[in-house]
């Protein structure tokens, strides 16, 4: 219950991805996982690379409409 104390903890602001939040939370979790012996399977130790597509609406450009 402590580990989720910790990631649930506002001082991680959210977690988003690339946040320093985020960061924090993963060397926690790294940290904790090299501790109790667990063995890294990533590319790059705890950590596997993935890439990351980001798309963004032009919001002027954009309508939503909810139709029941």
């Amino acid at each position: 219950m402590e580990d989720v104390k910790v990631l649930a903890d506002d001082k991680l602001e959210g977690r988003e991805t690339g946040s320093p939040g985020l960061h924090r939370a993963q060397e926690y979790v790294v940290d904790h996982s090299s501790l109790s012996g667990l063995k890294p399977a990533g590319s790059k130790g705890y950590y596997q690379p993935i890439p990351f597509v980001v798309r963004k609406s032009a919001e002027k450009d954009s309508s939503l409409a909810l139709v029941a």
